[in-house]
């Protein structure tokens, strides 16, 4: 296996990472509740929470008639897949990253001779989205659920990451320090978004839990490699 490249975060220079944040706050809080202002001004209550995987397409349908409304579906398909690709991206730089740290089988870091990608990876990642596809029946509204627990968790790890440093590591030197109520505040914001998604379909919690005792199992049973190895070998 060749060795682990430097990460996009290895990459860039000192602060780059955090004008990028602060500039997709800034954007997050000045075109979300845009949105829903239009969306409110524009339709109906019962409208926006009825179909809710196409409402932009029907605010532009009665905003601007017809041509906004496909304006609006193709700038879709565009966004997404470009987060289909993003997702590719960061999943092989992660997984490939924690294969070399011993976290996940080796086997996942070897590349073809043809486009010298990570395979595995891109074929691991690619049936496990298609076995939660087909879980779902294809349902956007439980796929994006399934997505929003996945995300909220991810911004719950970045909280208790960063109070795990303050206690255990106070004096260790980091460029960017956060207070102990801003963190505090984060960390409770998160955790009740996470608790209103599932609370608000629990069946998304069960699919949430099913493949992350999955991941967590793959992940064990490569740390307990050598002991399953010694297993094998007095039982074979």
């Amino acid at each position: 296996a060749e060795p682990p490249a430097p990460g996009p975060a290895a990459a860039r220079q000192p602060s780059v990472f955090e004008r990028t944040m602060n500039n997709m706050y800034g954007l997050v809080v000045l075109v979300n509740p845009a949105l829903i202002l239009l969306a409110l001004g524009t339709v109906d209550l019962a409208t926006i929470t009825e179909p809710p995987n196409n409402i932009l397409s029907v605010i532009g349908l009665r905003v601007g008639g017809q041509w906004l409304s496909m304006l609006v579906s193709l700038d879709a398909v565009v966004v997404l897949s470009g987060g289909v690709l993003t997702a590719y991206v960061g999943v092989v730089g992660l997984i490939r990253q924690l294969a070399h740290d011993r976290c996940l089988p080796q086997f996942l870091t070897h590349t073809n001779q043809a486009f010298h990608s990570n395979h595995w990876i891109i074929l691991t990642f690619f049936l496990l989205c298609s076995t939660l596809y087909f879980l779902t029946a294809g349902d956007v509204t439980v796929l994006s659920g399934v997505f929003s627990l996945a995300f909220l968790l991810v911004l719950l790890c970045f909280a208790g990451a960063n109070m795990t440093l303050k206690v255990q590591r106070p004096r260790l030197p980091r460029a960017v320090r956060q207070s102990w109520p801003a963190v505090l505040l984060g960390f409770g914001a998160m955790l009740a978004g996470f608790v209103g998604v599932a609370a608000y379909r629990p069946q998304l919690l069960g699919y949430f839990l099913l493949y992350l005792a999955f991941y967590l199992c793959v992940i064990l049973l490569t740390f307990q490699r050598v002991l399953l190895a010694k297993g094998l070998l007095y039982f074979c």
